[in-house]
């Protein structure tokens, strides 16, 4: 079952979705809490938010997707951010223990920011040959949170 999540996330991903949103979209289906909507969402998120090498797209739609989890299990809002941000926490640095980091620009090594560079490697298909690691664990590290 965990395999099949995670390959459908990888679909996406080459179906012109960004990190985020395969990630998001693709934990949301498997828990039943998927929304057309959830792929707008996660639009901006790609590229280390806008394009600007932060936080990876993998890494943000998993937090999204843990924001998506704890706020359907606890009805307190004060309780459910604190239960999110503990959960958050505990996702990103197991990201960052497998990958080194969670900054786009240092897990692809390019800067998103420079356009040059940044259609340099979208002409030689890099992100297509990078990120798909990166969708992949952070599905697996949601995936074990969250069977």
């Amino acid at each position: 079952m965990s395999q099949k999540v995670i390959d459908g996330a990888l679909a996406r991903f080459t179906d012109d979705h960004n990190c985020a949103q395969s990630v998001l979209y693709s934990f949301l289906e498997h828990k039943g809490l998927a929304f057309k909507e959830a792929v707008h969402l996660a639009a901006g998120l790609g590229g280390g938010v806008g394009l600007q090498g932060k936080t990876c797209g993998a890494a943000t739609g998993g937090v999204l997707a843990i924001g998506m989890l704890t706020g359907q299990t606890i009805s307190n809002l004060g309780k459910s951010k604190n239960e999110t941000y503990r959960v958050t926490m505990k996702f990103l640095k197991r990201f960052r223990e497998e990958f080194s980091s969670q900054m786009c620009n240092e897990l692809v090594g390019v800067d998103m920011a420079d356009p040059k560079q940044l259609q340099a490697a979208l002409d030689k298909g890099h992100f297509e040959k990078i990120c798909p690691k990166f969708v992949e664990g952070a599905m697996r590290i949601l995936l074990d949170m969250f069977p």
